[in-house]
This record gives C-alpha cells, structure tokens and sequence, in this order.
C-alpha cells in the first residue's frame, strides 16, 4: 500500500525548506519590482476600472499591448510567457 515519502533527515529537510524559502523570496522580489517598473500600466488599468468598473481581458490585452509598443512595457531579464487574448 502507499507508504508516502521516504524518510528524510532533519538536515536535508532544513536545507529543502531553506531553497523553497529562497526560491519563494527571489520570485516575490521579482514580482514587485515587475509592478514597480509597470506602474503605468497598472494606474493606467486603475483608471478604466474606477470609469468603467470592469476591464474586458480584450481591453486588457489592448493595454499591455499599447505599453509595449510605446516601449513602456517592462518585462525583466527572464523569459516570460506572451498570453493573447482569444475571445470570452
């Protein structure tokens, strides 16, 4: 039957919990710093929102799109996954 996980030393275990902490804390900075360096972006979404309430994910796509081609957009070093908006 399912025994689960083998056994693991307290040590592995600290140095596990200590690479998923790391891991977790250098995407958590790169998240902010993203929103940080995309603050038009985001107060330009704000704006629709409080006149409109709601934002379409066309209309987002728009936004992001727009950003982009003004060369305002910031995406970081990574590689990042381009998302096209296919209708609702």
């Amino acid at each position: 039957m399912g025994q689960g996980a083998p056994p693991m030393s307290q040590a592995l275990k600290q140095k596990v919990d200590a690479e998923i902490k790391r891991i977790v804390d250098e995407q958590y900075q790169r998240g902010m710093a993203l929103l940080r360096d995309n603050m038009y972006l985001l107060d330009t979404l704000a704006k629709t929102l409080m006149e409109e309430e709601k934002v379409s994910g066309e209309q987002l796509m728009k936004m992001i799109n727009q950003a982009a081609a003004e060369g305002k957009l910031v995406m970081g070093n990574s590689k990042m996954a381009v998302a096209a908006y296919a209708g609702e």
